[in-house]
């Protein structure tokens, strides 16, 4: 069965390419954003049962879309939203930048991670963790974020760049 939101141009911007994740909160999807000439992002949704069981789940998906924006313009440890809104179904998305790479889980359920690796992936998580504890600003106050499903599937791993 072939998913029919592959192909789908939402908000006349975002160019729905495959279906990348999916989980009890929504599906993810690669997509591209034509307004920038085809870069890639990420647009995960609302999933649409639970979008129909109460307006406080879809507030509580809007608090994470600016959580998120917020906590990724302080750290470059957390990934970066950049839009917001709801498609012509009123289900709520948000489109976040897309990273190349594989999840946690699947990393080491392949490969036994080399020391120096192991470490500089922990410190990554600890600093965006640290950054999340630190707080973000509402309404002029500092209000700490406690992420509240860590787990490896839910971290990407990114190839290691090479400094020159």
């Amino acid at each position: 069965m072939s998913d029919p939101n592959i192909g789908r141009l939402l908000s006349k911007r975002y160019e729905l390419q495959e279906m990348i994740g999916a989980g009890a909160m929504g599906k993810v999807y690669r997509a591209k954003d034509v307004l920038l000439g085809g870069v890639p992002v990420a647009v995960k949704f609302l999933a649409v049962s639970m979008e129909n069981q109460q307006l406080r789940v879809q507030e509580r998906f809007e608090r994470e879309a600016k959580t998120c924006a917020l906590l990724g313009q302080k750290s470059i440890h957390i990934v970066r939203v950049m839009d917001y809104g709801v498609d012509e179904n009123n289900i709520p998305f948000y489109v976040m930048e897309y990273l190349q790479g594989a999840s946690l889980s699947n990393v080491i359920r392949k490969q036994q991670l080399p020391l120096p690796r192991f470490l500089s992936m922990v410190r990554q998580i600890c600093l965006g963790l640290q950054c999340a504890h630190h707080g973000i600003p509402v309404d002029g106050k500092i209000y700490p974020i406690i992420h509240r499903d860590i787990k490896p599937s839910n971290i990407i791993v990114t190839p290691e760049r090479k400094v020159k």
